[in-house]
């Protein structure tokens, strides 16, 4: 696993929390759930719905990652690499 890896797998943790929490809050704030299988139904819902944010976030990021990598790779390493420092 390499830096990058690293970098990915850290904001995909950090990015996912927080996309599933955010989702839970919203159903939890805009849902009256009264019976007991209401309830299940709306938690049951929202992991799902989190999971799925999660999941297109994590996508995402790691494409951004890559994007920032492969620019910083272009534009500041060769530039580094070629210079006299």
């Amino acid at each position: 696993m390499n830096k990058l890896d690293i970098a990915k797998k850290a904001v995909t943790i950090v990015v996912g929390m927080g996309t599933t929490k955010i989702v839970s809050g919203i159903i939890q704030n805009n849902t009256t759930p009264e019976k007991l299988a209401d309830k299940v139904a709306i938690l049951s819902a929202s992991v799902v719905l989190g999971s799925m944010a999660a999941d297109y976030t994590s996508q995402y990021t790691n494409a951004k990652i890559d994007q920032i990598a492969e620019w910083w790779n272009e534009n500041v390493k060769k530039k580094l690499e070629s210079s006299d420092y």
